[in-house]
């Protein structure tokens, strides 16, 4: 009796233990399962929010002047996780002078809980052509100022350069935009702000800064950043390196005047004392038989007053001037096609026009292309010039000053402690009715 109470203990034991581990290994593979599930809908949820995050990108990439590099957090956040996007521009083409065509990748991001999901596409967006172009380098001189001031600048910077000093910013300057430049290429051209350009090597760092104790410091940026940050006095420049691209970008076309020679033939010069210039709407230089818009196409524009009495160029309704030649101070002075100082389209309260003042130079004639000197205390307009070289310098006193876009052979601008915006959906307003976006491809 004792051996079989014995034993049917031993089993109650034996069967109390595998159904200890069967139960262990069961809320085990529960807990397995669970976990997997949860992960699952982890992910599953990340990628909705990152897709969530590729049509808000696709919708406001629309209407709206995203830069590169730049991370955006979809708006309004989501109530779980976070969702956001970035850009980043592959290629760039001016189709005219009022339209532009992007390739851009969309990197749109979704997390919740430590899981993330990263989906993208490759669109292609054509609309209003904005920011500042040009076939050579730009230069942008901010502020070295004791007080601490800088200057500021919104909007994207593009150079067709491809090597050393494609883009080269100095001083105290915030730069609120994105930098491309094009592919890495030595170039057969001479420009005014890099004379030994034909002999650099293409360029083999994207970004630096001309500081003592950088590692990119003269040895390996001096002549070959593509885009050169330039400190002095303790002012350097403030950018979003990611938003710096190299990106692919055709030549800048040329503009035919809608006008012909005879209609072209007159000048703006003025070299007096006198406060202003004035073209009226429907006056005689007027070819836009239309109220409320002023078309001229001129050889050239000239205001330049004795000492500081430089008149004023007004026009009263908002203007376009072609202009399609260039003039030669004196036997040793560049060629100039506009040489102005305020030049202003303003309304009967004497506010400016948005995008007001329109200056398009079209293909040089016999003469050769002109510089275009802009010192205006403010302003609203654009300069669209593919063979000339941009100077817009300050004033004392100057306001801010806006432009829809930007376009030349190579720019020089001073920004000193004030703002500059070349950005045509700043000026303009939103224009979704004249972007449009097409999808090229998926990535996941």
């Amino acid at each position: 009796m004792n051996r079989r109470g014995a034993a049917f203990l031993l089993a109650v034991y034996v069967t109390a233990l595998a159904l200890l581990l069967f139960n262990s290994l069961f809320l085990q593979r529960s807990m397995t399962e669970t976990r997997a599930a949860q992960t699952s809908r982890n992910l599953q949820q990340a990628l909705y929010l990152a897709e969530g995050a590729l049509d808000e990108a696709l919708a406001r990439i629309k209407t709206t002047s995203l830069l590169d590099g730049e991370t955006y957090p979809v708006t309004p956040p989501p109530a779980l996780g976070a969702a956001t996007y970035r850009l980043f521009t592959e290629s760039a083409e001016i189709i005219d002078r009022n339209t532009q065509q992007l390739t851009r990748r969309i990197e749109a991001t979704g997390s919740i809980a430590g899981h993330t999901t990263t989906v993208g596409a490759y669109v292609s967006t054509r609309g209003p052509l904005s920011g500042m172009w040009t076939q050579g380098p730009i230069y942008v001189l901010g502020t070295m100022s004791p007080n601490n001031q800088r200057g500021s600048l919104s909007g994207t910077l593009r150079s067709g350069l491809g090597i050393g000093w494609s883009v080269k910013l100095w001083r105290g300057l915030d730069l609120d935009g994105s930098i491309q430049v094009s592919q890495a290429g030595p170039t057969s051209d001479s420009y005014v702000n890099i004379p030994t350009a034909p002999d650099k090597a293409p360029y083999q760092h994207l970004y630096g800064t001309d500081l003592p104790g950088d590692p990119w410091y003269r040895t390996n940026c001096w002549d070959t950043c593509g885009v050169y940050l330039m400190g002095i006095a303790g002012a350097v420049p403030a950018v979003n390196v990611d938003g710096i691209q190299n990106a692919t970008m055709k030549p800048i076309p040329r503009v035919t005047p809608p006008y012909s020679s005879q209609q072209c033939q007159g000048i703006i010069q003025d070299t007096s004392a006198a406060p202003s210039v004035r073209i009226n709407d429907n006056g005689p230089m007027d070819l836009n038989p239309a109220v409320g818009a002023i078309d001229l196409c001129v050889q050239y524009v000239y205001i330049e007053g004795p000492g500081n009495s430089d008149p004023k160029l007004v026009f009263n309704a908002p203007t376009t001037i072609y202009v399609t030649s260039s003039y030669q101070p004196s036997p040793l002075a560049d060629r100039v096609a506009v040489n102005a100082h305020d030049v202003e389209a303003v309304d009967s309260a004497n506010q400016l026009y948005p995008d007001g003042v329109n200056i398009v130079t079209t293909s040089p004639g016999p003469a050769g292309p002109g510089t275009i000197t802009l010192n205006s205390s403010r302003f609203s307009g654009s300069i669209y010039a593919p063979d000339s070289f941009i100077a817009i310098t300050p004033v004392s006193g100057q306001a801010d000053r806006a432009f829809s876009k930007i376009v030349g052979r190579e720019v020089w601008m001073w920004v000193p402690s004030t703002h500059v915006t070349i950005d045509d959906s700043v000026v303009n307003g939103s224009r979704p009715s004249q972007t449009t976006a097409t999808i090229n491809a998926w990535q996941n």
